[in-house]
């Protein structure tokens, strides 16, 4: 007997350490939430920052500025204001509703931009659309060139080791062809559908409900998880919680796809690490999504409010969408080698 008692302490003891819940159970995720922006890493409601030295895998897209520090590489970027790419970064296609500035040897592919184009001294672009003046800094390239103000600096593009030149049009005050198209990503529809995401996902039954309460459903969590100690493993399934805080270098693994609707904000301490294990894991979050210094944050996180998270990675396969600010490291690892 005394085995027995032993053992059933044993066992609920490592459960309660763990934070691991029954049996992985499905999860109906909503069409709405479903394949959502794949082609996105980011979408911010208000300004989006990426730190330096970061990588973006996919596409950012901002109602406000954009700003990509040095040294870090990007794919398409899309602000309703200024783009602002740092010294010695890569980054493809930029569409600004503002200025767009591209500093010291970085490089971008098109670039289209409703107010003045800055190429640092020296920097490469391809085509440039500008509304207003277009300024190329000394030893920069680029090919087309339009501007709805004065041209300066350099005009014409190099390519291969003979250094053969291809000839570029540059118009001081030119034709601006393809102006109207410098705004492919339409915001206020990625907006309301994080709303709708949002608002389908709080909809879905949490997983394991037991209207007995002298029983602990293991899918509604308290208002702190993990440990600094032990690691904490969650079963698939849909989690529900108020406010959600993992102390600083906790590691939370899920076992399973799983949902985790939070009706405020979701804060993770210094150094925690999420491991998805490759299942999916969605993050509802009802407030702002806080990701504390050297996080490494895992799966797709929906957010009615801000992330901040200047020096915290999302892994491979995540994505961010937020109705307020974005500021983050990495997000992804499959970026090209500069």
């Amino acid at each position: 007997m005394k085995n027995v008692v032993l053992k059933t302490c044993l066992t609920t003891l490592v459960l309660s350490m763990s934070g691991l819940a029954a049996a992985n159970i499905e999860v109906d995720v909503p069409p709405s939430a479903k394949n959502f922006y794949t082609d996105h890493s980011a979408i911010a409601g208000a300004a989006l920052s990426v730190a330096a030295g970061s990588c973006i895998e996919k596409d950012v897209a901002a109602q406000a500025a954009v700003t990509i520090g040095a040294n870090a590489t990007a794919n398409n970027l899309y602000a309703g204001a200024a783009v602002t790419v740092g010294a010695d970064s890569d980054v493809k296609d930029i569409y600004a509703g503002a200025a767009a500035g591209v500093a010291a040897n970085a490089t971008a592919f098109n670039i289209f931009a409703g107010a003045a184009v800055t190429l640092g001294a020296p920097s490469d672009a391809y085509d440039i659309e500008a509304g207003a003046a277009i300024t190329l800094g000394a030893g920069s390239t680029a090919y087309d060139v339009h501007a709805g103000a004065a041209t300066t600096g350099a005009t014409k593009r190099t390519y291969n080791a003979a250094d053969e030149e291809i000839g570029g049009n540059v118009d001081s005050i030119g034709v601006i062809d393809n102006i109207g198209t410098m705004a492919p990503f339409l915001m206020q529809v990625a907006l309301d559908a994080i709303t709708t995401a949002q608002d389908d996902l709080f909809d879905v039954k949490t997983s394991d409900t037991d209207t007995d309460p002298t029983n602990a459903n293991k899918y509604v969590l308290g208002t702190y998880m993990g440990s600094a100690t032990e690691t904490t493993t969650l079963a698939g399934g849909v989690y529900e919680a108020s406010a959600l805080n993992m102390p600083a270098d906790a590691t939370i693994i899920f076992t399973g796809p799983a949902v985790i609707n939070l009706s405020d904000a979701l804060t993770l301490g210094a150094n925690t690490t999420i491991n998805d294990n490759g299942y999916s894991v969605i993050w509802n979050v009802g407030g702002a999504l806080n990701l504390g210094a050297g996080t490494q944050f895992a799966g797709t996180a929906f957010v009615n409010g801000s992330v901040s998270g200047a020096t915290s990675d999302v892994q491979a396969g995540g994505h961010l969408y937020a109705q307020g600010a974005v500021a983050i490291g990495s997000v992804g690892t499959d970026c090209p080698p500069k």
